[in-house]
């Protein structure tokens, strides 16, 4: 479940839902991050919960542009990637 919520009154959020793309301590690789990203069971995408977002971070020295992009282009049409200011500002509608 995603879970995300704001610690107290501050500005930090805290999400449940997290994957990491890494070759040394990541849990996912580009295809299996497709893929989860891609199963709205295990990713739900209600964007009205908090529950509809899923933050993913990403090693940048075990992967590159070329890796992130192909994540990209292979999500379905329903699957909207945010920049994290815009993951911000919608979570501020949500909590």
């Amino acid at each position: 479940k995603g879970d995300a919520r704001r610690v107290a009154d501050s500005n930090t959020i805290v999400t449940s839902r997290r994957h990491t793309l890494s070759k040394t301590f990541g849990d996912v690789d580009p295809d299996s991050l497709t893929a989860v990203l891609n199963n709205s069971t295990s990713s739900p995408r209600d964007i009205s919960t908090p529950d509809g977002f899923t933050v993913v971070g990403v090693e940048v020295w075990g992967y590159g542009v070329k890796d992130i992009k192909s994540v990209i282009d292979n999500l379905d049409d329903n699957v909207v990637v945010l920049s994290v200011e815009e993951y911000v500002a919608c979570l501020d509608d949500v909590l």
